[in-house]
């Protein structure tokens, strides 16, 4: 057998979950088994806070609302850049 590198039918198996997985989903599952009774008087504080111009509790509404918003490029001087696509004319062999 060769020394090293990888050997046929090694490694977990397909559908094969590590403990440590396992673990986590536990854990995800038991926080939100705790939580979603609570989640109608915790969306109603987030709302109370916003309408009264809480900018931290209004950007987590909007988060949670419309998505979190993509990070600005920025090029010197701070100023934005808008990517765009830069269309090359094609080149055939014939052309030339």
């Amino acid at each position: 057998m060769p020394r090293g590198g990888a050997r046929p039918n090694s490694g977990p198996k397909k559908g094969q979950k590590y403990k440590k997985t396992i673990e986590e989903e536990l854990r995800i599952e038991s926080l939100k088994e705790l939580l979603m009774p609570h989640a109608q008087e915790v969306s109603s504080v987030l709302v109370e806070k916003a309408l009264t111009g809480d900018v931290s509790a209004i950007k987590e509404f909007n988060d949670r609302l419309l998505g979190k918003s993509p990070q600005a490029i920025t090029g010197p001087g701070g100023r934005d850049i808008m990517p765009g696509v830069i269309f090359l004319p094609l080149v055939n062999e014939s052309d030339e």
